[in-house]
């Protein structure tokens, strides 16, 4: 059997359940009526994401801004969304993989004709990139046209860059487990000593390493 995997522990947030994470008065009191001291936060919510090696993965994630419930938050708004794998929690770690993002607006339900203001996010990762087993981290990022004060400009900014247009904002992060596969496909690598096979594989595990021959992933 192998040995129990280890892997570095992802980065120590507070739980979401103590503060809603918008700023706002509601927020900070209910963070003082528990702890007798009050704090602002802007942070993540944790999702981990579990899905299957060399599978077509479909990741359906729904999204409320709290601070304007009836934001569409799609790319027909003038959101872009992102989200990418990497070996660590950091965005200077080894890419392993990143989603394809589809985004849209969630209609309501006739006979109703406000809207919901629930933005449907669909993470899409393909089999033929889907071959990498292993625990790792990912997040899921926003960038939408900028709204709020006009604030003075930094003096460390250039002018070029100044006022903002657009703003970014990362809504979730977390572990991936990838669990590893057992019925082959067309797609995945065959391991060395196969019969009529000497093609190059990738093997992770959760702390090595080895780079594959694209040098983009392990």
């Amino acid at each position: 059997m192998p040995p129990v995997p280890t892997y570095q522990p992802l980065v120590p947030f507070f739980p979401p359940s103590l503060v809603s994470g918008n700023g706002s008065a509601s927020s900070a009191a209910a963070v003082a009526a528990a702890s007798g001291d009050a704090d602002w936060m802007s942070y993540p919510d944790r999702l981990d994401l579990h899905f299957y090696q060399g599978d077509d993965v479909q990741i359906p994630l729904y999204f409320q801004n709290l601070g304007d419930p009836d934001l569409d938050m799609s790319n027909e708004n003038g959101y872009t969304w992102k989200s990418q794998i990497r070996l660590r929690h950091h965005y200077a770690s080894r890419l392993v993989n990143e989603f394809t993002i589809e985004s849209e607006a969630v209609p309501p339900t006739p006979p109703d004709t406000e809207p919901t203001g629930i933005t449907l996010v669909t993470l899409f990762l393909p089999r033929m990139l889907n071959q990498y087993l292993g625990v790792y981290q990912w997040d899921i990022q926003s960038t939408s046209p900028f709204t709020g004060p006009d604030f003075p400009k930094p003096p460390d900014v250039d002018d070029a860059n100044w006022p903002m247009t657009d703003q970014v904002k990362t809504w979730l992060y977390g572990y991936v487990y990838i669990v590893p596969r057992l019925t082959a496909t067309d797609y995945l690598p065959i391991p060395p000593g196969a019969a009529g096979n000497n093609q190059q594989v990738w093997v992770v595990s959760s702390n090595q390493l080895v780079a594959g021959a694209n040098g983009r992933v392990p």
